[in-house]
């Protein structure tokens, strides 16, 4: 698995080529704020989020203190492009919803935002994209299949202030 940061202005940070196989938790996570930018492109995940659950095969976050704002109301440039990612599972062992499959290829959680998710292949996942009080993201020409719940699911999170907003979604497959 990997963690990325670039959590200052001007700063940047690549994952790009890399192949992950039988991960615990989410393959690749990264969060960004004051202007950072995180690319992830041309990675192959295979099989992910085998003992956890409400996890993705990339996940990303910019939740403040105690997850109730955003860190930064204007994140970083990221892109999550051209990226192969099968087999996501999720161990719901002492979960009360075990057919709820909070399991996403793509999970761009709590405020992320400025995020542009394109060209992306999403095979076998519980959710192909989640975006959970997500704003101002693009999604484009991105391919989801055999999505056990759904191949997209947009939530606001039960923060309030709407902020499932401003998101744009062209071209995709689900």
């Amino acid at each position: 698995a990997l963690q990325l940061s670039a959590s200052t202005s001007g700063a940047k940070a690549l994952a790009s080529g890399n192949t992950f196989a039988f991960v615990g938790y989410h393959a690749i996570s990264f969060n960004s704020d004051n202007g950072g930018a995180v690319t992830v492109s041309g990675n192959v995940i295979d099989t992910y989020c085998v003992r956890h659950a409400d996890c993705g095969g990339i996940y990303t976050f910019n939740g403040g203190f105690n997850n109730s704002t955003p860190k930064s109301p204007v994140g970083g440039k990221h892109s999550i492009k051209g990226n192969f990612i099968k087999n996501g599972q999720g161990d719901y062992t002492g979960q009360n919803l075990p057919s709820s499959h909070l399991v996403a290829g793509i999970y761009l959680d709590e405020f992320t935002n400025n995020t542009t998710v394109e060209a992306n292949v999403i095979d076998l996942a519980g959710i192909g994209i989640y975006l959970n009080s997500a704003y101002g993201n693009a999604l484009t020409r991105n391919w989801v299949h055999g999505a056990r719940r759904t191949g997209f699911l947009g939530a606001d999170g039960g923060h309030g202030g709407g902020y499932l907003r401003g998101n744009s979604l062209s071209g995709n497959y689900f």
